[in-house]
């Protein structure tokens, strides 16, 4: 079985309706399909009427909706002629099944760390987390689990008067948020404020290409987005290991339903960004793929792990809801115009959170 996503579908999915008895055309596969070729199957239904076509470009299909594979195709043509060769069949079953399009970013906290050598400077919370699509996991370009770590602050400080929970709802504590559920949206940040690295020639990985693939094919010229401010905090040297290039739009978290981007009482500015350790977030989600020990507590395994994490989720999110990304800038004033429709942050504390170093009897 290859299933396709909600996220495969350049037009509305509203258009392709549940169905069993749909065919895919495989007659004009070559033996031996070509990456750099463009390539379109078309799906008919019952009647033999095309209702669909499936391509790794974007042909911009008014007519029919378009599935696009994109770096998949291969993959899915692969599996295709396999089915061909076995069986001698010109046309193969697809089945369409709805759901609800509700993306999910889980992050379960798990572990908190408070040094004894340190001051709380270098207190943290680890969680996991998992982007799902349908209650599914989501896959990246390359084919993996969309999956990883999140720092945050620790969610106490004990020289505070206030007890946890009012800390983490009030702003100015360098305390994690609440948990729960939130909405998010895009908007514009400063030169002063976390940002989107979107080129580093010393990252192996293919995600910041993808990413810049993503806004490029939404026509929108990142050249234009590159910060070339000399005072920009991102454009210091001490940066240069996270990337060379950067773009000013980040998502904010919101509490869901709400109008406004204030969490609890006094909490706002709460982000998805960039950074391996929990010093640098005030409450902000910094997401990485793996982690590495030091100091007493987890941190991220390096710099182009958490930068790969963040482009992952960014490429993801945009994809999903172009148009809420499309409108960033007026997200400051306006965050319902940027609010990216049918996705949710679900924050979860299912169990006790263990403490490093273990809490006192």
């Amino acid at each position: 079985m290859f299933k396709l996503d909600s996220l495969s579908l350049s037009n509305p999915k509203e258009m392709i309706k549940e169905s069993k008895e749909y065919r895919i055309e495989i007659d004009s596969l070559p033996p031996i399909p070509l990456a750099q070729q463009h390539y379109t199957l078309n799906v008919l239904d019952s009647k033999n009427d095309i209702v669909a076509t499936i391509t790794n470009h974007n042909t911009q299909n008014i007519i029919n909706p378009e599935i696009l594979l994109d770096d998949r195709f291969s993959q899915f043509a692969d599996i295709l002629l396999q089915y061909k060769q076995s069986f001698g069949f010109d046309r193969v079953r697809l089945e369409v099944e709805g759901g609800t399009g509700l993306m999910v970013l889980e992050v379960v906290r798990k572990w908190e760390y408070s040094p004894n050598n340190e001051d709380f400077k270098y207190w943290a919370t680890i969680s996991e987390f998992s982007l799902k699509l349908d209650d599914e996991i989501v896959k990246d370009s390359e084919g993996k689990d969309i999956k990883g770590y999140i720092i945050e602050p620790a969610g106490y400080n004990p020289k505070k008067s206030r007890t946890a929970e009012e800390q983490q709802k009030i702003a100015g504590g360098d305390i994690r948020i609440p948990a729960g559920e939130y909405e998010v949206f895009w908007k514009k940040s400063n030169i002063d404020s976390p940002a989107l690295m979107a080129e580093n020639p010393n990252n192996k990985e293919r995600y910041l290409d993808d990413l810049q693939k993503t806004m490029k094919n939404l026509n929108i010229n990142i050249e234009q987005l590159y910060c070339n401010i000399a005072t920009c905090k991102h454009n210091k040297d001490n940066r240069k290991t996270f990337g060379t290039k950067h773009i000013h739009i980040v998502p904010q978290l919101k509490p869901k339903n709400s109008k406004n981007s204030v969490i609890g009482t006094s909490r706002n500015g709460i982000l998805i960004h960039y950074g391996d350790t929990g010093e640098w977030s005030t409450g902000c989600l910094l997401p990485t793929n793996e982690l590495k020990w030091k100091k007493e507590r987890w941190i991220a395994k390096d710099r182009n792990s958490t930068v790969n994490a963040v482009a992952k989720l960014y490429i993801t999110l945009i994809e999903h809801d172009t148009e809420s990304f499309k409108n960033y800038a007026l997200g400051t004033n306006n965050p319902s115009k940027s609010t990216i429709k049918n996705f949710i942050i679900k924050i979860q504390e299912k169990d006790k959170i263990e403490s490093y170093p273990p809490e006192k009897e």
